[in-house]
C-alpha cells in the first residue's frame, strides 16, 4: 500500500498518453481504467461508490425509444494517513431500443464516477 505522500505524488501524475482516448476533437479517460488507478492508489478497500441516483427521461422519436439517465454518485475516499474525503458528481447516459436503459445507466454512472475523481487531488 502508498503512503499518503505516494498517494498524493500518484494523483500529480499525468496519465500516460497510451491511455487518452480522443473522440470528435475531446480527449478522456476511460471509466475502467479510473477505477484501475484509484485501486492502485488508494486499495480496494478504500473507495466506495454510494448514493447513486438516477433520474430517467424516455420519449420515442420516429418509432424508436430513446432513453437517458442523469446519476448523482457520491464516492468516499479514504487516503494512506486516515483522510477521509467525499467527492460529489453527476453524469447523463443515453440509449436507444431494447438495451437502452441498461446503456444509459451504466454510462451516467461512470460519467458520474469520472467526474467525482476529476475533483480528488492534492
Amino acid at each position: 500500500m502508498m503512503t499518503y505522500e505516494q498517494q498524493l505524488q500518484a494523483l500529480a501524475k499525468p496519465p500516460s498518453p497510451n491511455v487518452i482516448c480522443k473522440k470528435q476533437g475531446m480527449s478522456y479517460l476511460e471509466g475502467y481504467y479510473v477505477r484501475l488507478l484509484a485501486n492502485r492508489i488508494f486499495g480496494p478497500t478504500s473507495v466506495h461508490i454510494t448514493d447513486i441516483t438516477h433520474t430517467l427521461n424516455q420519449e420515442t422519436q420516429s418509432g424508436r425509444l430513446e432513453v437517458e439517465y442523469t446519476c448523482t454518485t457520491t464516492v468516499k475516499i479514504m487516503f494512506a494517513n486516515g483522510e477521509h474525503r467525499l467527492l460529489m458528481a453527476s453524469g447523463g447516459g443515453r440509449g436507444y431500443g431494447a438495451e437502452g436503459h441498461q446503456q444509459a445507466k451504466m454510462e451516467a454512472e461512470t460519467h458520474a464516477f469520472k467526474r467525482a475523481m476529476s475533483n480528488l487531488g492534492p
